[in-house]
């Protein structure tokens, strides 16, 4: 019995001894892995295969061509260039009609939903922007 209980001490030791020894060889990641994949990433998506990826939130700061949009706690910065095209989406009778309008018409807490496109150097830039209609309640309330 004594053996038994001497033996499952012994193993349980062993046990906790290597799983120290490995978590702490594999807990710690090196920063350069991340550096590395990151320029590969920001390579991938300036390609032109990826010709756009979409942003959306409201309009939270406007400062020059920059918009800051607000979605669930988060936010992002876009330089919008100088040929981005800005539209405005409008339902009117069931019907989605699309205006161009200029930059200068946006405002705070518009809804938008921008077409922007990662640089070379890894910024974003918005090629389009589109202002969505406000939300429609639901039938009922």
């Amino acid at each position: 019995m004594i053996i038994v209980v001497v033996l499952m001490i012994v193993v349980l030791a062993i046990g906790v001894g290597l799983g120290m020894v490995l978590n702490s060889q594999t807990a710690i990641v090196p920063s350069s892995t991340n550096t590395t994949m990151m320029p590969a990433a920001i390579k991938d998506l300036s390609s032109k295969v990826i010709p756009s990826i979409t942003a959306y939130g409201a309009v939270f700061k406007i400062d020059g061509k920059n918009l800051t949009l607000a979605y669930q706690g988060d936010s992002a910065t876009i330089t919008v260039a100088d040929d981005a095209k800005i539209y405005a989406l409008v339902v009117n009778d069931g019907k989605s009609v699309t205006n161009q309008i200029n930059f200068s018409d946006l405002k705070i807490g518009d809804n938008v939903s921008v077409n922007i496109k990662v640089l070379p150097d890894g910024k974003i830039q918005g090629t389009a922007v589109i202002v969505l209609p406000p939300p429609t309640p639901a039938p009922g309330k």
